[in-house]
């Protein structure tokens, strides 16, 4: 599974990369809400995972595209509520500011 995770993130790259190319932006915000699922399951840092989570609300947030502004809020409320289960307070993740409290 791990495997598959990595190439997910290469094509997610892939597709960033054509985003610049061709200055279509209408599918970023989901891009990079998968950025974060995906740095989320191979276990990156916390920071990372929240740049990608955030970029993915901002973008969506600029294009009024309440649903895919839903769809990143409501998974890094998840997530927020998957570390915190595993973990002490002091050490959750800061994604619950982000998607708001779980």
């Amino acid at each position: 599974m791990a495997n598959r995770t990595l190439e997910a993130l290469e094509a997610i790259k892939e597709a960033d990369g054509l985003v610049e190319k061709f200055e279509v932006r209408w599918w970023s915000a989901e891009l990079q809400r998968l950025r974060g699922v995906f740095l989320t399951a191979i276990g990156a840092k916390e920071a990372e995972i929240e740049v990608s989570f955030r970029g993915a609300i901002n973008t969506a947030k600029q294009q009024k595209a309440n649903s895919l502004l839903a769809r990143a809020e409501d998974e890094a409320k998840l997530i927020a509520t998957r570390q915190h289960a595993r973990s002490e307070p002091e050490t959750w993740p800061r994604l619950v500011s982000i998607g708001g409290d779980p």
